[in-house]
């Protein structure tokens, strides 16, 4: 069914790679592309029905990684996370081995909250779109109840971000979900993936899964020991970075001096990626948290 409504993209981008398994048809992958891809390949990790797809993006500027990722969501009764966790965290390391700045996406069938999400941002070195931006639910667009941010586009830090957002309904129980992102490496001075924790690279279990996952380096030790990633920068594109930045300043401070008139302060907590808001209100001359 996907293979049909799809195929009108093959017109506008020159190169495309896709896997769908006809047992399990909703699982399959398509990667569109108006760049080259450099080796592109279709892994299956864990079993046959949730492929993976990895692909080099041949940009003007340079080149980057892109791993797509469609894990099967844990079911009650029937399907436990560990595949889906698998396959994240197979994910993550492979973000963290590459020497190309490199972009993570799909539907990780995981919000932004779970343990597991938190742990891949912090093992691939990886940055999550939505913190400071809000929610931006994705599922289920066909209910006017369940609202849930499972779909994600998550880079590393010599890429920059111009724009987060959701689209609207294509006919699918998904929102589509759109990042603008700009090959800059004079970035990662300026932003950076949460911090590794001890037992990051152990499985939940303690030990290493007799895959040697412990025995690896982290992306910080590693950078440290080898060249700094390959890339090139998009002047232009950092231009506009620059001036994202700038936009956003403006609207921070703004919002500061309106909260402080309100006698309202905004603290903002960056845990694991995640941003929490603690709203602070004035009475008395005394900061009441809420």
């Amino acid at each position: 069914w996907w293979d049909t409504q799809l195929a009108a993209l093959q017109d506008r981008y020159r190169t495309s790679i896709e896997s769908v398994p006809q047992a399990v048809e909703y699982y399959g992958l398509h990667l569109f592309s108006k760049y080259p891809l450099v080796d592109p390949a279709v892994e299956f990790w864990f079993e046959t029905g949730t492929p993976s797809v990895t692909a080099d993006i041949t940009l003007p500027a340079g080149t980057v990684r892109f791993i797509g990722i469609h894990p099967r969501p844990p079911q009650s009764f029937e399907h436990s996370t560990a595949l889906r966790d698998g396959t994240m965290a197979q994910a993550a390391l492979a973000a963290a081995d590459s020497t190309l700045p490199t972009i993570l996406a799909g539907d990780f069938n995981a919000v932004p909250w779970e343990r597991t999400f938190r742990r891949m941002l912090r093992v691939g070195g990886l940055l999550d779109p939505r913190v400071g931006r809000g929610y931006v639910a994705t599922y289920d667009a066909e209910s006017p109840i369940l609202a849930w941010p499972l779909d994600h586009i998550l880079f590393q830090d010599a890429i920059g971000l111009l724009g987060f957002s959701s689209l609207p309904n294509v006919d699918s129980d998904h929102y589509p979900v759109m990042a603008e992102l700009c090959l800059a490496p004079d970035m990662a001075a300026r932003q950076g993936a949460p911090a590794e924790e001890d037992g990051d690279l152990q499985s939940d279990d303690g030990d290493d899964g007799n895959h040697g996952v412990a025995e690896r380096m982290s992306p910080r030790h590693r950078a440290l020991a080898q060249p700094a990633r390959a890339g090139g920068v998009d002047e232009r594109c950092l231009q506009r970075l620059n001036q994202v930045d700038s936009h956003q300043s403006q609207e921070n401070t703004g919002r500061q001096q309106a909260e402080r008139k309100s006698g309202q302060n905004r603290v903002f907590e960056h845990v694991d990626g995640v941003t929490r808001v603690a709203v602070q209100e004035r009475v008395d001359d005394q900061n009441v948290r809420l």
